[in-house]
């Protein structure tokens, strides 16, 4: 729990949470919007914020990102088209998984998976 933004953000960062999603309306509640106070306040460092950009920076070329940087505008149309919609609610349904809680072999409620339960490797 953090008290504040600037607080959420440098908790954010350094447990290893590299971008803000920004989600929700108010840009001031984008926690990593705050960062610059937490480094003037010294939650976080320089390196802190050096090694999320990292991270992201390497994943972004490692992927092609930059090899062609600028978008073809002339596809934005397919973009939340009605058969992309129909794909997605598709994986949805195809994705989701039903747990009943039923009786295990020895009388006892399946869930919550007891810690002796769970597979290893």
């Amino acid at each position: 729990v953090a008290s504040n933004y600037t607080h959420a953000g440098a908790k954010g960062l350094q447990a290893g949470v590299d971008i803000d999603l920004m989600c929700g309306g108010d840009p001031k509640k984008w926690s990593y919007n705050n960062l610059l106070d937490a480094l003037k306040d010294g939650l976080i460092s320089e390196s802190d914020i050096d090694t999320a950009c990292t991270h992201v920076l390497t994943a972004k070329f490692g992927s092609g990102l930059f090899d062609r940087p600028m978008a073809d505008a002339s596809r934005v149309s397919v973009l939340n088209s009605p058969q992309h919609q129909q794909l997605a609610y598709d994986a949805a349904i195809e994705g989701l998984v039903l747990l009943k809680n039923g009786n295990a072999s020895d009388g006892r409620s399946v869930l919550p998976l007891q810690r002796h339960n769970y597979v290893q490797s």
